[in-house]
């Protein structure tokens, strides 16, 4: 008897251990699912800027070469 009881109370303390750690892995994995979105918006926002930095070079060479002109003038 004493042995069933302290094998019933060993597998409720295992359970209830595992139902914890499963809880917080679930937690984790959704946080890290949510820094994975952030990251994929943060990657995409960058190209565009990327390109936006590149096209403003050109104008900013196209600015030079007209500031040059007005001084021959």
């Amino acid at each position: 008897m004493n042995l069933t009881l302290a094998l019933f109370t060993l597998g409720i303390l295992i359970t209830t251990l595992l139902s914890v750690v499963a809880y917080i892995g679930t937690g984790m994995i959704t946080q890290l699912k949510a820094i994975a979105t952030s990251l994929q918006r943060v990657e995409i926002d960058l190209g565009i800027l990327n390109h936006d930095h590149a096209n403003l070079k050109e104008d900013v060479k196209d600015v030079k070469e007209r500031v040059k002109t007005l001084e021959r003038v």
